[in-house]
């Protein structure tokens, strides 16, 4: 195979194609270094990744006759799995955008000026559990994955993280509650998940 020579201004217009406009000043440097470092093959396989891209019209990669990569399905079929593609991808929106608006009817009946500055109680008198000002709160959680060094709950108000020091013996579908902190909404918290576990109040295990 003859080696095509690509200049650095094509190879960061094709960078360009893959990446955010607004992002350019902040991966310049970063382009600068894979040209440098990158070999001419590299250069080559981007050059068609990108004329490929060009040539796919719609969302999904299409799985008609491709029998060299997905195998050979037909039009009913592709449209098929893309519909469950789609539903998934829809399903996980849903799902944390119910939890973010659980969260935000939470904080709103609870303003800042109406929480306790201790422990708020383990029962409340409204549908939403009590606050207080460091946003620690009471929570009946599920076990959704137990890992080697941290535990994963789900409550009606998002996924709870478990530290490793407080997992104990737990298994999938447990039901825990938990004294947990709010760590922010998505668009401000420095954290994967929107609470942390502090303190484990109680159990209702599955036999």
């Amino acid at each position: 195979m003859v080696a095509t020579r690509i200049t650095p201004e094509t190879f960061f217009q094709h960078c360009l194609t893959l990446e955010d406009q607004e992002e350019v000043a902040v991966n310049e440097v970063c382009q600068l270094i894979d040209w440098e470092q990158s070999s001419v093959s590299e250069k080559e396989s981007l050059l068609a990744l990108v004329t490929h891209m060009k040539t796919v019209a719609g969302e999904w990669e299409p799985m008609t006759n491709n029998g060299e990569i997905f195998g050979s399905f037909s039009k009913a079929g592709d449209d098929w799995f893309f519909e469950l593609l789609d539903q998934g991808e829809m399903d996980y929106d849903m799902d944390s955008w119910e939890d973010e608006f659980a969260c935000h009817s939470l904080f709103a009946e609870s303003p800042w000026t109406n929480r306790s500055t201790v422990m708020p109680p383990l029962a409340s008198s409204s549908e939403h559990p009590a606050v207080d000002k460091k946003s620690r709160t009471t929570l009946w959680t599920a076990v959704t994955n137990v890992g080697q060094t941290y535990t994963t709950c789900e409550s009606d108000y998002g996924k709870v993280f478990v530290p490793k020091h407080l997992m104990e013996s737990f298994k999938e579908g447990d039901m825990i509650r938990l004294r947990v902190q709010f760590k922010g909404f998505e668009c401000s918290r420095q954290t994967a998940l929107p609470w942390r576990a502090l303190r484990i109040l109680g159990e209702s295990l599955n036999e």
